[in-house]
């Protein structure tokens, strides 16, 4: 009976995790095409004026999606790993995880609210980038 319920548990623990991957991707396609268009409208707006506030702006969207793509790539490898580890056992898997879960720079989760804060900072230059242009 014991032996049940730690299968369920795994199984459990697989379907999760696969629920948490699918809502990480979600988010992240939803913070690349925000930072996509922000910088591109960003973009247009920079020709017009030369504003040094709308290159800032610009820059951190950039490194919003840097940090996107970092975090995509980071997901692939873990998952691969996470293959890897299974196809020999559940104790190594578990291990994985736990290894995982202590460093916190392969974290996906801080990686993406890293991009989440450089997507805001760019917002807020660059509304104070058109504040400043308004009053001028």
């Amino acid at each position: 009976m014991a032996e049940d319920s730690k299968d369920l548990r795994d199984k459990l623990l697989l379907v999760y995790q696969e629920r948490s991957a699918v809502a990480a991707n979600y988010l992240r396609t939803l913070l690349f095409t925000l930072a996509s268009a922000a910088a591109g409208f960003v973009a247009t707006r920079t020709l017009a004026s030369g504003s040094l506030l709308h290159y800032i702006s610009i820059l951190l969207f950039g490194v919003a999606l840097a940090v996107l793509v970092y975090s995509w790539d980071l997901q692939k490898e873990k998952s691969i790993e996470r293959v890897k580890r299974l196809r020999n056992n559940m104790a190594e898997f578990d291990d994985y995880q736990e290894e995982v879960e202590r460093n916190w720079c392969r974290c996906n989760y801080i990686v993406d609210r890293i991009a989440s804060v450089f997507v805001g900072l760019g917002i807020i230059v660059e509304l104070i980038a058109i504040a400043c242009s308004a009053g001028s």
